[in-house]
């Protein structure tokens, strides 16, 4: 097969991520046959990927967490209305809707009726 001078070409392969966090590496590219070159850098978006600096660089990888969280309350007389405040920042955007990315529980209140 001849890839053709001008043409763009594209491919895919999936991998596993590595289990822990790392920066995006240096990935280069190199060829050797008919026509050869050394290895030179390839470019890299560089661009903001679910609230993530950078997220859209290949293996820029990062575990979820919990940035903030925080816990108030409107009323502190017994018996009577009170509202729960729940605060929490993370460090990437995570859709909720319908348990897509994340669902998150509260637990450690007892005695408690809605």
């Amino acid at each position: 097969q001849t890839l053709l001078s001008g043409t763009e070409y594209s491919f895919t392969f999936q991998i596993t991520n590595p289990g822990k966090e790392s920066t995006s590496p240096n990935i280069k590219i190199s060829a050797a046959g008919t026509a050869s070159f050394t290895a030179s850098l390839m470019e890299k978006p560089g661009s903001i990927l679910k609230g993530v600096e950078l997220g859209t660089d290949p293996l820029h990888l990062i575990e979820p967490a919990v940035l903030v969280a925080g816990v108030t309350h409107t009323n502190f007389f017994t018996g009577q209305s009170n509202i729960l405040v729940f605060t929490i920042e993370m460090n990437v955007d995570m859709e909720i809707d319908a348990g897509v990315d994340a669902v998150f529980e509260i637990g450690g209140l007892q005695n408690v009726t809605p």
